[in-house]
């Protein structure tokens, strides 16, 4: 018998990678596999040591060694891999692999949909065919019990696969360019399952979840018929909401659940959305964003900095929008920084647009957009994020509610608030060691999401707006 060892590296403190249980719960299936192999996972988060990872991954003694390799654990994993037995067999796939990386003496790499690849590996040989609907379950059959048990983890839920998008910046449609979907009645089974076992809150990390909207609508019907009750987060590009939609999702939230949904908005500039190959109708997009905030979703509102033409104008007045939106109820925004991955369309452009980016594949120059120009529009992401991130989402520290308050009294715009906050808050962390002073605002969209928060108190923030004449 081998020893296969899968391990996963999360992305946050609270989750934990799905790709690896469900790696083994497909090759477990077969007694080819079962009879030549014993399988373990290593599921670990994002702050574990790389030591103790190493020590564990040794006392299993692997012959070989498989890796679910995203950008965030990347450079990781590369570290675990250089204090490892060189003669270990390694296997690295997930969504950061792509057709550029070539096996190499003991390492082996998966583009794509694993499932078969591995088994092929493994085996030498290729499975017996069998749809995604019906692939076992990763939950029921208590291979993720011990996950279950970890306070306060969150489970993630994928439904299905591909993406009705078809941006230039993303992987998913390049890896899955077909839409499949899981069996709608084993996922609600699962998610009483993981109920029973006292969990809370749930991920679903579909592309769009919404890209069959009655498949989502059957779901938030039977999760009230089956009273399964969880606060969710939804991966999602909603364009509509219709009667069923409502009459579906109102009653879930209704009961004290809260569902957040992304509502991807990138950019507004048509020539930018254009060239990434994205579309909007603004009209709809209010419309629905106001629907939707009518029945209760929590909306968290994206952005991204660094696209193909855009200026630093441009991306300020998109930058306007989202903040007006936020006005409009409970809402959170997402700032992102362009991130140019391996093997995406837009990796084709780099030249055309002269984007420049960091070894972790985010752009900090384009011919549009200089590198102070970036740092700028980062700064006062910072100021964005800070008043109206999740942390605030009930308005109890207080900040959105002065911000608008404050808005109303003096009679400026978001973006003259917004500067203002961020010339004083340059001087508030002058003499500190805060990224957000440093001429480079290094590493900007990590500092922004984490150390912010504890940087910059709420009632900073509040007494700032307050002094605004």
């Amino acid at each position: 018998m081998k020893n296969l060892v899968m391990v996963g590296l999360a992305g946050t403190n609270k989750d934990f990678i799905v790709s690896i249980p469900t790696l083994i719960s497909y090759l477990q299936q077969f007694k080819e596999i079962t009879n030549n192999y014993n399988i373990t996972k290593l599921n670990y988060k994002l702050n574990v040591s790389i030591k103790l990872i190493v020590k564990e991954i040794n006392k299993l003694n692997p012959d070989i060694i498989g890796f679910s390799v995203y950008m965030w654990n990347k450079a990781k994993i590369r570290k675990i891999k250089d204090k490892l037995n060189k003669n270990i067999q390694i296997i690295y796939g997930g969504p950061d692999i792509t057709p550029l990386d070539k096996n190499n003496g003991n390492e082996y790499f998966i583009y794509g949909e694993g499932e078969e690849q591995l088994y092929k590996l493994l085996t030498g040989k290729t499975p017996p065919y069998q749809p995604y609907n019906e692939r076992p379950s990763i939950y029921t059959n208590g291979l993720m019990d011990k996950e279950l048990k970890v306070p306060k983890i969150r489970v993630s839920i994928e439904t299905q696969k591909g993406c009705t998008q078809k941006c230039k910046y993303c992987l998913y449609h390049k890896n899955e360019p077909i839409i499949k979907y899981r069996n709608i009645n084993i996922i609600l089974d699962e998610l009483a399952y993981v109920k029973k076992m006292g969990i809370k809150e749930i991920r679903i990390l579909d592309a769009n979840f919404f890209s069959n909207y009655d498949r989502a609508c059957y779901f938030f019907e039977e999760l009230v018929n089956r009273n399964i009750n969880f606060n969710i987060v939804i991966e999602s590009c909603p364009r509509m909401v219709s009667d069923r939609f409502a009459n579906a999702i109102g009653p879930y939230i209704k009961k004290g659940n809260k569902v957040i949904t992304s509502f991807g908005v990138q950019s507004i500039t048509p020539k930018v959305l254009k060239e990434i190959n994205r579309y909007r109708n603004e009209e709809i997009e209010i419309k629905c964003f106001k629907k939707l905030t009518e029945l209760g979703l929590i909306i968290k509102t994206d952005l991204i900095l660094g696209l193909p033409y855009d200026t630093m104008e441009t991306y300020l007045k998109s930058l306007d929008y989202i903040v007006n939106l936020m006005g409009l109820g409970k809402h959170a925004v997402g700032l992102q920084i362009l991130r140019v991955l391996p093997n995406t369309e837009i990796h084709n452009l780099i030249e055309k647009h002269g984007i420049k980016y960091h070894k972790d594949y985010q752009v900090y120059k384009t011919n549009h957009m200089n590198k102070q120009d970036m740092i700028d529009c980062s700064r006062k992401n910072g100021i964005v994020m800070r008043i109206f991130s999740f942390d605030d989402i009930d308005n109890k520290l207080g900040m959105r509610k002065m911000f608008f308050e404050t808005k109303k009294r003096t009679k400026k715009t978001n973006m003259e608030l917004i500067q203002i906050l961020q010339d004083k808050l340059m001087d508030y962390l002058k003499d500190t060691n805060s990224p957000y002073v440093k001429p480079t605002y290094p590493k900007a969209e990590i500092y922004y999401y984490i150390k912010i928060h504890t940087d910059v108190p709420a009632e900073w923030i509040k007494e700032t707006l307050r002094g605004i004449k």
